[in-house]
């Protein structure tokens, strides 16, 4: 089964105004809050924001392994039911 969402006129308009910057050098104004939010709610000096979890899970094991270490990885398809 295949569920796509599709924004809202209100979403729209909340990505049409947004204030946007470049996360590569610092500037986006709305990946910045939202690390602050996060570093906040988990009780941490900082936080970073990733766009997928395929980026955060290669991050996630760069950090924890050296170059040469064995490493494997398993997929498991998820879905999502419609309600």
């Amino acid at each position: 089964m295949k569920v796509i969402e599709k924004p809202t006129e209100k979403m729209r308009m909340a990505m049409f105004s947004a204030e946007v910057g470049d996360d590569v050098f610092g500037d986006d104004s709305t990946v910045k809050k939202l690390e602050r939010l996060s570093a906040e709610i988990f009780g941490k000096e900082s936080a970073l924001f990733f766009p997928s979890g395929s980026m955060a899970n290669a991050t996630t094991v760069k950090v924890h392994t050296n170059e040469g270490d064995g490493a494997f990885g398993v997929y498991i398809k998820g879905y999502t039911k419609a309600r």
